[in-house]
């Protein structure tokens, strides 16, 4: 006879999974909720990594060349381009042994036309996260998401120095658990604007999560909304580094159904932090190397966990690889640990602009 605890089974990914019986086998003690290593969660940190992974690389890139625009000379007012050779000619006739006796053309920032850059990257990311529920029982859960995205970015929006962003991406993921798979479809949308030193970004992500546990087959199907908005400015500092300090905020609603049950809840997390890099040339490449330390604090209604109200950390080491002015890679490793739990893993991504 098989016999199911269907009181406890919606908290197989918003609680305490205690046991569940098939015949005479037993599924161990572990833990699944919205902070720990419920595999919508995952999925959702994933991705959101990716995303800023993305919009960090093309803000990069939009600030430097914002910061390279090319000059003009002064005229005198009234001197137009088709008239300045002209002048040129008639102060130059008038010259005494070289000596010019026209005032020597200052630079100027040339203001930026409005224009529009394109863009698709690719990314591919690893987790292994592990997760305890502090009475003895752990649980390793091991993931893969891979990512696609279009980007759309008008520079010039207000002024000559600021610019927007326009962001669409597609994720699948897919991750295994003590006896529970897991895959997440999904998709977010963008939205940044950068002027000057100044960024923020505001993020819509859905998601569908199916987990079937290996033994009984028995379904759970997770999905749900998310809103994250950051907001950052960047800080030059000498020798071609810099300081970013973020701030930000993520606001989840989840519905989760197993059998005839649904539970819904929601969560907001709040994180702090900041981003330190610098440029160099390596056998003839440019390249970027960043790294980006943030505390975060989860707060969830479903269930009452543990992490609520804790503090955690996050971890980036990133590098750039600038293959043209169209063409780049990124690889970072990264790591989270909160009461409870941690992980680590990796991200790989190629971006084209035209």
């Amino acid at each position: 006879m098989t016999v199911f605890r269907v009181g406890s089974l919606p908290r197989l990914v918003k609680g305490s999974f205690s046991a569940v019986l098939l015949g005479a086998v037993s599924v161990p003690s572990f833990t699944f909720d919205t902070a720990k290593a419920n595999p919508n969660y995952l999925a959702r940190q994933a991705v959101q990594g990716v995303i800023l992974n993305i919009i960090r690389t093309i803000r990069d890139d939009l600030q430097r060349r914002i910061a390279s625009r090319p000059v003009r000379p002064l005229r005198f007012t009234g001197e137009d381009v088709a008239s300045a050779s002209i002048y040129d000619d008639a102060f130059a006739a008038l010259a005494y042994n070289g000596m010019p006796t026209k005032a020597a053309k200052a630079a100027q920032v040339q203001p930026t036309q409005s224009s529009f850059q394109y863009g698709v990257t690719t990314t591919a990311t690893a987790d292994r996260d592990e997760t305890s529920d502090g009475a003895g029982a752990t649980a390793e859960t091991r993931s893969f998401t891979a990512t696609g995205s279009g980007d759309i970015t008008k520079i010039g929006v207000f002024g000559a120095s600021d610019a927007i962003t326009l962001l669409v991406l597609g994720s699948g993921s897919w991750a295994r658990s003590n006896g529970v798979d897991s895959t997440t479809d999904g998709i977010a949308g963008t939205m940044t604007y950068l002027n000057g030193g100044f960024s923020t970004d505001f993020t819509v992500q859905s998601q569908s999560t199916k987990s079937t546990v290996t033994i009984g087959g028995i379904g759970v199907n997770t999905d749900s909304v998310s809103f994250t908005n950051n907001f950052q400015y960047k800080f030059d500092l000498p020798n071609a580094w810099f300081i970013e300090p973020t701030i930000g905020f993520t606001y989840t609603q989840t519905h989760t159904k197993i059998l005839d049950s649904q539970d819904d809840g929601h969560s907001t997390e709040i994180q702090g932090g900041a981003r330190i890099g610098t440029e160099v040339m390596w056998n003839g490449i440019r390249t970027q190397a960043t790294f980006t330390a943030t505390a975060f604090s989860p707060v969830s209604d479903i269930p009452k966990t543990a992490q609520t109200g804790h503090l955690g950390g996050r971890a980036v080491a990133k590098w750039v690889f600038l293959w043209s002015d169209r063409f780049s890679s990124f690889v970072e490793v990264h790591a989270k640990v909160i009461e409870g739990s941690n992980s680590q893993g990796t991200t790989g991504g190629l971006h084209w602009s035209f």
